[in-house]
């Protein structure tokens, strides 16, 4: 972010340093009929410093690092005991039960569960430190299956993030190849299934579906189904589709809504795809 800031300043710098080039009227007019954009995206630009700094006085603390690298590590799979460990530290820490929350619930999600003992464990150091007012609380993440006991059946999560590629190791994040960057190395789900269905391939010109992918899709939640919509017999079509001077446009609908991040990671494969 700093480093886009850095150039948009700089830019705008230089469009106002045009006003001592300008000699004749017509090049003072120009200025002057520019000048009010430049004055916009200046306030714009000091409104986006703010905030960017606002977020790193957050991001910079030892606190969201340390939480960063428990989600990381958990989405990657990597010593589920140590996080544990991390987890038990940050409520002897009192930090906000939230983060505690969302990161044991992440764990049961990627792992198929916590192991009995160790959710007995973290519902009495939760109450004992937090307040027996969150019993409900816990209660109610346990009705959800958010926090829940690990069952005999095998987890899938690990064929999916392997079959899916969402844990990619290298990420340039000033000139990202892949989703992945918008969560520094983790590729969100929902996006890669939206890229694997619109990724076209040999003759296809809108992409494939779910083929290919079927193994995958049956080791998650909910039902999918591919249906191509094909034009009528005999239909007219309209001149531009003909000469195909039409823009393509893919819906995507999220049931529940999404995160402002899954909708960077879309941003970016639409402009892949063009």
């Amino acid at each position: 972010v700093g480093g886009v800031l850095n150039r948009v300043a700089k830019r705008i710098n230089e469009d106002y340093e045009e006003r001592h080039k300008a000699k004749t009227v017509v090049q003072i007019r120009e200025f002057t009929n520019k000048l009010g954009s430049l004055q916009l995206e200046h306030q714009s630009l000091k409104i986006h410093t703010g905030i960017a700094e606002e977020i790193m006085a957050h991001t910079v603390t030892p606190e969201f690092n340390k939480a960063l690298e428990v989600q990381q590590n958990l989405v990657a799979g990597i010593d589920v005991n140590t996080q544990n460990e991390h987890i038990e530290e940050m409520i002897n820490r009192q930090v906000p039960l939230t983060q505690v929350l969302r990161l044991l619930c992440l764990q049961s999600l990627v792992n198929g569960g916590l192991k009995q003992k160790s959710i007995e464990f973290f519902k009495k150091e939760i109450l004992q430190t937090y307040g027996f007012e969150h019993l409900q609380t816990l209660l109610n993440l346990e009705r959800l299956n958010m926090f829940f006991k690990q069952s005999s059946s095998r987890n899938p999560y690990a064929s999916i993030r392997k079959t899916l590629r969402l844990i990619v190791d290298e990420v340039e994040e000033h000139n990202p190849q892949d989703i992945a960057y918008v969560y520094s190395g983790y590729a969100p789900l929902s996006v890669r299934l939206i890229q694997c269905a619109t990724t076209k391939s040999g003759t296809s010109s809108t992409g494939n579906g779910w083929k290919g992918y079927e193994e995958v899709l049956r080791m998650l939640p909910g039902k999918t189904f591919d249906e191509v919509q094909r034009q009528e017999e005999g239909a007219i079509r309209p001149k531009r589709m003909v000469q195909g001077q039409h823009p393509r446009v893919t819906l995507v609908f999220f049931l529940g809504g999404c995160t402002y991040t899954e909708i960077s990671a879309i941003r970016f494969l639409a402009q892949q795809d063009d």
